[in-house]
């Protein structure tokens, strides 16, 4: 839309408590290594947080679990090489 090529890379996020932890199980479609996946990463403990405060006023002893990524494809653009090459220095 209006020029933009990016699209939701984000396919699904299941959260499921187990053994008194708050687990999300996040599927994307594709991850940005350098920065998509920051941002992704960041956006979805804020959501299990959220979750994990509301939850916690039934559930009083529950923890917040990991969070369990799974992606189809994690890449890095070539406009970011220079990034990879100076974190190897």
């Amino acid at each position: 839309k209006n020029g933009m090529s990016d699209f939701i890379c984000t396919e699904v996020v299941q959260y499921v408590i187990r053994h008194g932890e708050l687990i999300a199980l996040v599927k994307m479609r594709s991850n940005d290594a350098i920065f998509g996946y920051k941002g992704d990463l960041a956006w979805q403990k804020e959501v299990q947080h959220m979750l994990w405060d509301r939850l916690v006023r039934t559930y009083p002893n529950l923890k917040i679990g990991p969070i369990i990524w799974n992606a189809g494809s994690i890449h890095v653009y070539s406009r970011h090489f220079h990034l990879i090459e100076e974190a190897i220095k």
